[in-house]
Order: structure tokens, then C-alpha cells, then sequence
């Protein structure tokens, strides 16, 4: 899958996800706000909280996605799914 970061504009915040508790599974989804001093979001440190990758509905299969085919996102780091 293809690594990415969400970016929230309006809020100028990334979709991040931690660990409550190192000792359980337990994880916290939330925005974590870029200081806006920094001239550029490029620029911007790269934070592995904030590395989502993007899998197809069947993770066993590559290529491309297209319009209206599923997709998942799993958190890098966690190797968590965000879900609603």
C-alpha cells in the first residue's frame, strides 16, 4: 500500500493515532495541530503517528484503486484500521 498523511486544512491538524497505554491495545484517534509559524507544510517533521496506509477491501491484491472501490486505512505504527 501507499503511505499518506491526513491533512485537515480548516483545522490545519493531522489525523493521528497513539497508545493510551503502552501495557494494552488500547489507541486514541485524534488531530494533532501544526504550529503555524512553520512557512510550509512540506516542511512540516514527519511524525510515524501520523503514517496511514491505504489498502484495498482484499489486502492480498495490488494495482490501482479506482472510483468507488473500498478501501481501508491502517495505521503504520499501531498496524490498527481506522473505522467509524
Amino acid at each position: 500500500g501507499t503511505c499518506v498523511r491526513i491533512f485537515h486544512k480548516e483545522s490545519e491538524s493531522y489525523l493521528t493515532s497513539e497508545r493510551l497505554n503502552p501495557e494494552d491495545e488500547t489507541t486514541r484517534v485524534s488531530l494533532h495541530h501544526v504550529d503555524s509559524t512553520v512557512s510550509s507544510i512540506e516542511s512540516v517533521p514527519v511524525n510515524s503517528n501520523s503514517l496511514w496506509m491505504i489498502e484495498r477491501e482484499k489486502g492480498c491484491r495490488g494495482g490501482i484503486l479506482r472510483h468507488r472501490q473500498y478501501f481501508r486505512l491502517k495505521h503504520l505504527a499501531t498496524g490498527r484500521y481506522l473505522a467509524s
